[in-house]
């Protein structure tokens, strides 16, 4: 079992979100069935939605541990970007991941890498009446894009 919590440099906690540039404390709690384990600490974003996913680590960083079980507490200095985004055809998350590669053991916590405590979140298009008019006569939901052409 291995447990993740994270933190702001003064001490603030169950706040999900972290600015740019800002210092993340992360603390992590491990109770494992074997003494002599090699610990992998990662804090990486993914994309999600149409498309190739993709992820990159920002931070890595691996120790061992040779008791079964124990603590250990990181700092890192969060990265410029990507900032957390939420689209319809595009999600960026962040995550930081905590893991014994070995044994199969895996932990993840989500976050937010933002400056307002939210993703990005881009406003749905507005749709003209004479547009939702013509989709409407053609049983269409969105209207026709470079991507999706009506010819």
């Amino acid at each position: 079992m291995i447990q993740i919590e994270l933190s702001h440099e003064d001490g603030r906690e169950g706040e999900d979100w972290f600015c740019p540039g800002e210092l993340l404390v992360v603390k992590v709690r491990w109770q494992l069935p074997k003494d002599n384990c090699e610990l992998s600490l990662q804090v990486l974003w993914e994309t999600e939605g149409k498309g190739t996913d993709e992820s990159e680590a920002a931070h890595e960083m691996e120790w061992e541990s040779e008791k079964s079980s124990g603590e250990q507490t990181f700092e890192v200095l969060m990265p410029r970007g990507p900032v957390s985004f939420d689209g319809n055809m595009l999600k960026i998350r962040w995550y930081v991941d905590c893991y014994v590669e070995a044994l199969g053991i895996k932990a993840r916590k989500p976050l937010m890498l933002s400056t307002t405590g939210a993703p990005i979140r881009l406003p749905e298009p507005v749709i003209p009446a004479g547009m939702a008019k013509v989709m409407k006569l053609f049983g269409m939901k969105t209207p026709p894009t470079e991507s999706t052409p009506t010819t």
